[in-house]
């Protein structure tokens, strides 16, 4: 309402933008049918979402070395005696591909990766509202790579 760029650069298809988590319902600078259902979880929420697998009361924010990501955020944190990763792919039209070491450990158990991207917004162009993904990736020696697709964001729990 005060101004700002809401243009499809920063929204994908959509042709408005807000700082909502939930849909209102009905919204003034939509078509009816984009307007998504009262209550739906959207893009920032799903965003939220990633995000509550890196942050967690009680650990804290570690340093990490990034090379050679231009178009890539990355955090690391603790986490229940391993870590937590967060990768931000700014990149619209590619996938990267992020080998990981972490100093001091060799080895581990695996991890869970929890992905919301292009895709999955994309979705959303036909009123389908999908939430990240969950998977886990297995126990790992000496190094492992993370895919980040197009547009993402990325929480990795390191075991």
């Amino acid at each position: 309402s005060e101004g700002g760029d809401f243009g499809s650069r920063l929204y994908g298809w959509q042709s408005f933008g807000s700082g909502m988590i939930f849909s209102g319902g009905k919204t003034p600078s939509c078509r009816a049918a984009d307007v998504p259902p009262l209550g739906t979880r959207l893009a920032t929420a799903k965003a939220f979402e990633v995000v509550k697998f890196f942050v967690k009361g009680g650990e804290h924010v570690v340093g990490l070395r990034a090379t050679a990501l231009p178009a890539v955020q990355t955090y690391a944190s603790t986490y229940k005696g391993g870590y937590a990763l967060l990768f931000v792919n700014d990149n619209e039209q590619s996938a990267v591909s992020v080998p990981v070491t972490i100093e001091g450990r060799s080895s581990g158990k695996g991890g869970t990766i929890v992905t919301y991207d292009k895709m999955r917004y994309n979705a959303s162009k036909h009123g389908v509202w999908l939430g990240p993904t969950v998977t886990s990736f297995p126990a790992w020696r000496g190094a492992f790579t993370i895919e980040l697709p197009p547009w993402s964001i990325v929480a990795v729990e390191v075991k």
